[in-house]
């Protein structure tokens, strides 16, 4: 009878860790991807429906842990298309989009583009369908040098737009 009530006891006691087990790894989850997004001074543009027939939308895919350099690709990017771009910007022509890859409804991203890594992506579409895409690859050498960083966003997308 003992050994009966004793088994119960550690079932009950497993039964409940596991439960307090799931509920702070999904908050811990659930505070790691909010201050994993969270990136002052950064604001991201963006046109929901493009008016033109052929646009471009620059990428910057990341996932939910976030270093100074992942932020940095962010900040540089964004810089470039405020500097250079924001015209283009504001008649659709250039959208800029930031994706949380490890977000489970962007992980067709990781296959559609080949993603190792975090990435800033140009994809070109018309008529509503992707006709090219590049990975620029080139950011990884550039990060420590912000104006050779945006000169390659703002050549990369000139190429792409012709």
């Amino acid at each position: 009878m003992k050994i009966k009530r004793i088994i119960t006891l550690i079932l009950i006691a497993f039964v409940i860790g596991s439960i307090i087990f799931v509920i702070v790894k999904e908050n811990r989850s659930k505070q790691q991807k909010d201050t994993a997004t969270v990136i002052p001074n950064v604001t991201v543009l963006e046109s929901k429906n493009p008016k033109e027939e052929s646009y471009i939308i620059v990428y910057y895919f990341h996932g939910n842990m976030r270093c100074r350099t992942c932020v940095a690709f962010e900040q540089y990017t964004k810089d470039a298309l405020d500097e250079f771009f924001a015209g283009k910007m504001k008649e659709g022509k250039l959208i800029y989009k930031v994706v949380n890859v490890d977000d489970n409804e962007n992980e067709h991203f990781i296959r559609d583009y080949s993603l190792t890594t975090k990435s800033v992506v140009l994809a070109k579409f018309t008529d509503g369908k992707e006709v090219k895409w590049k990975n620029l690859d080139e950011i990884w050498k550039l990060v420590g040098n912000k104006e050779q960083f945006i000169n390659y966003i703002k050549s990369e997308i000139n190429s792409m737009a012709m």
